[in-house]
């Protein structure tokens, strides 16, 4: 590495290497923005974690009903992509407030725009093209810490790129989130949607300095020994793609994987968890997982959901026989 210059700590240091040799995101992130602090913390933590990587893309959108006679049918459930000038000024404030309170380090690309139309359906949009799409766990309709909101809830099933639904550490509207020193944890099994969550996971954690978990619910599992032979594979695997990672694993007496992670959860900062993607399955619409999406509720720290990818690294991973 080249030489640093006064006061260069070797947290910077470190942060730096990990930049420069690690896959980066491929694509905007896209973070959903309707006003209220839970999207603004949303917004934060990704500047905070991505804008190293890629541009920060805050999206609004307004919810604008069709008027009767747009359609010869008048089809219920439909929205109208335009909006007025009235509508659009509300969208425009509702970014501004949001960009008031960010702290944005130099160097960092963030924009904005407002859109009109249903807001999962023009988010789940913006996902074709972005590289993570962020969501807060609630939105400015449903004010209750911990309830998770109606875009938050359906979206994730159906986004083509990795969502990350952020629940911050204080959800007291003024609050500011400090450094977080809780553990990254994955939900991990022999499939290669778990691995590549894994991966993330530790790439996650890697960046954050933190240490990562991997949490299996032994409940579910036929042949505990298999398990724990497929786990140890697992954490010799991840070490040896990511240098310095401090990774263990957690066995859960439970036969619900939901349940056990989301009880984990409650001591991380980070849940990640697979789910099915595009590449898999030749363009089908993606669809979580019977774990995944109970954990979408259920999570009680921030959740990613990891859309699988035909990632290199997949082929040094040994699946016990």
């Amino acid at each position: 590495m080249g030489e640093c210059g006064p006061g260069y700590s070797r947290v910077q240091e470190r942060q730096t290497f990990y930049r420069e040799c690690y896959v980066k995101i491929s694509g905007d992130v896209v973070v959903g923005i309707d006003g209220s602090g839970s999207s603004r913390k949303a917004a934060q933590f990704a500047v905070d974690n991505f804008a190293q990587d890629a541009p920060i893309d805050l999206v609004t959108v307004i919810k604008t009903e069709r008027p009767a006679g747009d359609y010869e049918h008048n089809l219920p459930g439909t929205f109208s992509t335009v909006g007025t000038p009235e509508e659009r000024e509300k969208g425009e404030a509702a970014i501004e407030r949001v960009m008031s309170k960010l702290d944005i380090p130099d160097g960092a690309s963030v924009k904005s725009r407002v859109l009109f139309g249903d807001p999962a359906e023009e988010l789940d949009r913006c996902g074709m093209d972005a590289g993570l799409l962020v969501i807060g766990h609630h939105g400015s309709d449903q004010p209750v810490a911990g309830r998770i909101g109606t875009v938050s809830r359906g979206l994730p099933g159906h986004a083509l790129c990795p969502v990350l639904i952020h629940r911050p550490v204080d959800d007291s509207e003024d609050s500011e989130d400090g450094r977080d020193e809780r553990p990254v944890i994955v939900g991990m099994d022999t499939s290669e949607y778990s691995a590549v969550a894994a991966l993330d996971a530790a790439e996650f954690a890697q960046w954050a300095g933190v240490p990562l978990q991997v949490v299996v619910a032994t409940g579910t599992l036929e042949n505990s020994d298999r398990a724990n032979s497929q786990v140890d594979f697992d954490l010799t695997w991840l070490r040896s793609e990511f240098r310095d990672l401090k990774a263990s694993a957690k066995f859960v007496e439970s036969s619900n994987p939901v349940e056990a992670l989301a009880e984990a959860s409650a001591d991380a900062q980070l849940l990640c968890i697979g789910k099915r993607g595009v590449n898999l399955f030749h363009g089908m619409a993606v669809q979580l997982g019977r774990a995944a999406a109970g954990l979408v509720t259920e999570a009680r720290s921030s959740l990613l959901l990891s859309t699988f990818r035909d990632d290199p690294r997949l082929a040094s991973r040994r699946i016990i026989n």
